[in-house]
């Protein structure tokens, strides 16, 4: 198999939805293709939308591509045995919620192979920014059972048992699938998840669609998802970024000149960085470049030390 050893970027997917708004242009200095831009999926293997190469000698190659070209050199030894079946493990996207986000849940990866044939959706959040009184919905905060959950989605109080957080920059957030949660208007979040697209819906403001619809609900498959244990205990609302969860591994870092990074690889993952704020250089015994705010870019597992300088913050993820 051949050696990779590069540092790659990737052309953002741009998602008009309801709920969007022209945030995530103004945050990466960029013209967006419309508006109501809700969603900017910066590393994608999903079917339909799989990434491609944004510059340099393999611009137009798409990450499968890389994947069937360069195996280990490219995903990590680890990664190419536990998802050679499955495709590139997560998605990477910034969101902008102008207004509410559906309240809503994911399916856990037994369930998800069971009725969909693919992976379950845990996933974290980040608050790049938010307005005063935006809000951040997560867990449950009072006992539910099955019966509950109908008994609430008949009344139409189900927000009364779901957990709020008044919103606030750097904080991060941790929703394992099975967890009911949404994103408040006036929120914009980078989001780190495992490579699934399905999300069950189950209330959504009684708002309709472009067409005068109200959108779909999932209610069913909802019931069976949501994992109804209750903790009074919540890791979530902190700025702490330390996600070490079985789909992967999120740690947030401040860089400065005086303080520049090593990233180290073992060989077993490749390694994404966000630019979160800030400008950095990224540099490896192969190539030297230069990302600001709003950038994301992924390390080849076979670059065994890459050192970001500059003054920024920055998430670093890995498998």
């Amino acid at each position: 198999m051949k050696e990779l050893h590069r540092i790659l970027s990737f052309r953002p997917q741009f998602s008009k939805v309801i709920w969007g708004g022209d945030r995530i242009g103004q945050y990466k200095g960029i013209e967006l293709p419309g508006s109501n831009i809700g969603e900017s999926w910066e590393i994608s293997g999903l079917p339909g939308a799989v990434s491609v190469v944004e510059g340099g000698e393999f611009a137009g190659m798409s990450l499968n591509e890389l994947a069937e070209n360069f195996g280990e050199s490219f995903l990590g030894k680890a990664v190419a045995k536990t998802y050679s079946q499955t495709g590139f493990p997560l998605l990477i996207k910034f969101i902008d919620a102008h207004h509410n986000l559906s309240l809503q849940v994911h399916p856990g990866e037994e369930l998800a192979r069971r009725c969909h044939g693919c992976n379950g959706k845990d996933e974290m959040w980040y608050v790049i920014d938010s307005n005063p009184g935006a809000k951040i919905l997560c867990g449950l905060n009072k006992k539910m059972t099955p019966e509950l959950f109908d008994q609430a989605v008949a009344g139409d109080n189900l927000i009364d048992y779901v957990l709020s957080y008044d919103s606030k920059r750097g904080q991060v957030y941790y929703i394992p699938s099975g967890t009911i949660h949404a994103i408040g208007g006036g929120n914009l979040i980078l989001e780190v998840q495992q490579s699934s697209n399905i999300t069950y819906r189950i209330f959504d403001y009684n708002r309709r669609d472009s067409n005068g619809q109200l959108r779909p609900l999932h209610i069913k498959e909802a019931r069976e998802a949501i994992d109804y244990s209750f903790s009074e205990d919540s890791i979530n609302g902190t700025t702490e970024c330390n996600i070490e969860s079985a789909y992967f591994k999120a740690n947030v870092y401040k860089v400065t000149e005086e303080k520049p990074i090593n990233i180290y690889s073992n060989g077993d993952s490749f390694t994404i960085i966000v630019v979160i704020d800030g400008e950095v250089v990224a540099s490896t015994p192969f190539e030297k470049r230069n990302f600001k705010r709003g950038s994301t870019f992924l390390l080849s597992a076979d670059l065994e030390n890459t050192k970001i300088s500059g003054n920024a913050t920055i998430m670093k993820v890995t498998i």
